[in-house]
């Protein structure tokens, strides 16, 4: 392959046939970066390649990438994209990820204007939680400074998630004394202790940035337009957008690094609390509390103080709520989404937030479930009224289903899925669970009365259904097994209800090519090892099993 061409061409396989490639998404220099299908999986991802053979290894391209993918191997963020592979073929060096799909913050205010304040608050926060992640010992023990936030380098998924991408100057801080002290970074976003030697250098100079990107949201103009020259007030091109975040957004801009929020944690506070320190919210917030007292004076006091949250200390206590949030949200620990939830256990995105603490370590105790369900079950009338509930009742469910310590997990998934359902939430995938909810609990009475005619073969068509909806290390692995459960317990009453030999067998080798292709290493988290090694188990002599009851080996039928 030395002498091959530039880029590589649409339907070329690599890293030994799994990615196939769909389309070149970029090329520069030595660099190219594709979209390619995962052949075993199905599902697509970003391939960055640099050739060695016209690049080497001191190439600023071939550096750049390998940096990203050190710092992005060890992330686990829903911001952040996921590092799946490093090889090469000898010619080049090859990096797979998480494609994501979207348009750039750069392209979406280009395209749409400034972003209402509504919606760039919302994108503000998001960006400022994962910037934080970053900033924290969370990311491997070792603070990140990322170096290049700009709106170039985020992206506006389809789910309306914002993610950061591109590491490639970003550095992992090994010694806080001990920062880069060479200039990187995009003018008209860059910190200015960034862009000279011999001033200090820390965190704060991704805050500065954040803000020259919160600068572009609400105006639409790009401050590489001002390089050398004072950026003109956000009022004069944005008259409409609250002071207070306009004070927030300067701050973050100021040229002092000791002016600035100090930590991410304290922009993300005032983020999210800057209407209350807006007159024009204030007065809104006054009269609404002036109805809900008249309402109780009127007699029914117990009935509107119930959707209540805070009571009658509610500034204070919102306040208390709001800081103990933000601190769940950075430390990502169970105990402080439980105190948040103790707080207030109607508000619905702190179980987000508890659900992924509860998944950290890969299993779903049963502690952890009565503690969930303590926050749950007194309130869910009130929480099925949320909009979002759909979202919390599936992720309950997949908690249940993927991560319970018992095989009853899969039986009681199955009113969370129905919830996930009646809410209108992602209603394809909720049903399929839903189902396979109801197989695992009736199989065996079916079994009995001799009505399981038929029923095989819908849950296979459901296991299947659900195979890459979900790529997380934990939920591929499960289902996979799932699935070599289904094939090992069933292939007799799979073959009845008109599974062919073919599924089966095609099934198999995606099975056990991806046992063959999948890494464990001394860093893999101990459930998953566990996992992997019951799934090698299950696969173990069970495509003979199945041509014996097919009739493919020995003559059998």
């Amino acid at each position: 392959m030395a002498n091959r061409r530039e880029h590589l061409n649409n339907g070329d396989l690599v890293l030994n046939g799994r990615y196939e490639i769909l389309k070149c998404i970029h090329s520069k220099g030595m660099a190219n970066v594709y979209l390619v299908r995962d052949t075993q999986l199905g599902k697509q991802w970003c391939l960055k390649e640099i050739r060695l053979s016209q690049a080497g290894r001191e190439n600023i391209e071939y550096i750049s990438l390998m940096q990203e993918a050190n710092i992005l191997r060890s992330l686990n963020n829903e911001k952040i994209p996921r590092i799946t592979t490093i090889d090469n073929d000898g010619d080049s060096l090859f990096v797979v990820m998480d494609f994501l799909d979207g348009v750039t913050l750069k392209d979406f205010v280009q395209e749409k204007g400034r972003i209402p304040e509504e919606l760039a608050v919302k994108w503000m926060i998001q960006i400022v939680q994962a910037v934080g992640y970053l900033h924290s010992e969370r990311s491997n023990k070792k603070p990140i400074f990322y170096r290049d936030m700009k709106p170039d380098n985020l992206m506006i998924r389809s789910n309306g998630v914002i993610n950061i991408f591109d590491f490639g100057i970003s550095v992992r801080i090994e010694n806080p004394n001990q920062l880069p002290e060479y200039t990187l970074g995009t003018p008209g976003y860059v910190a200015p202790e960034q862009k000279k030697k011999n001033l200090p250098m820390d965190l704060r100079s991704d805050i500065y940035s954040m803000g020259r990107t919160f600068y572009f949201m609400l105006t639409g103009v790009d401050p590489r337009g001002f390089i050398g020259e004072k950026l003109k007030p956000i009022s004069d091109w944005s008259p409409d957008v609250s002071p207070v975040l306009i004070s927030i957004v300067n701050k973050c801009m100021e040229d002092n690094p000791n002016d600035r929020y100090q930590t991410c944690e304290e922009l993300q506070y005032a983020l999210e609390n800057y209407k209350f320190s807006d007159e024009k919210h204030r007065s809104s917030a006054k009269r609404k509390v002036k109805v809900v007292i008249g309402l109780a004076v009127a007699g029914i006091t117990m009935g509107i103080f119930s959707i209540i949250p805070f009571g009658i200390n509610g500034a204070q206590s919102k306040d208390a709520y709001n800081k103990a949030l933000v601190v769940a949200q950075q430390s990502g620990r169970l105990e402080d989404y439980d105190k948040v939830l103790s707080m207030n256990p109607l508000s619905i995105s702190p179980y987000e937030g508890y659900i992924d603490a509860i998944k950290e370590d890969g299993v779903f105790s049963l502690e952890e479930e009565k503690g969930l369900l303590n926050h749950i079950n007194p309130n869910l009338i009130d929480l099925k009224k949320d909009k979002d509930y759909g979202k919390i009742a599936f992720d309950i469910g997949k908690l249940y289903w993927f991560y319970y310590p018992s095989e009853d997990g899969k039986t009681l998934s199955i009113k969370w899925f129905d919830d996930a359902i009646s809410s209108g939430f992602n209603k394809e995938e909720s049903t399929a669970y839903y189902k396979l909810g109801v197989f695992n609990r009736d199989i065996s009475k079916s079994v009995k009365e001799a009505s399981d005619s038929g029923m095989y073969k819908d849950y296979w068509d459901n296991l299947l259904s659900i195979q890459n909806m979900d790529t997380s290390d934990i939920i591929t692995l499960q289902t996979n097994i799932s699935i070599a459960e289904c094939i090992s317990t069933y292939a007799y009453n799979l073959k009845k209800d008109g599974v062919s030999y073919e599924d089966i067998s095609k099934e198999l080798k995606l099975l056990n090519d991806f046992v063959s292709n999948y890494k464990v290493d001394n860093s893999t988290l101990d459930t998953i090892k566990s996992l992997y090694a019951e799934l090698k188990s299950d696969l173990e002599g069970l495509s003979d099993r199945v041509d014996v009851i097919y009739g493919k080996s020995g003559g059998g039928s």
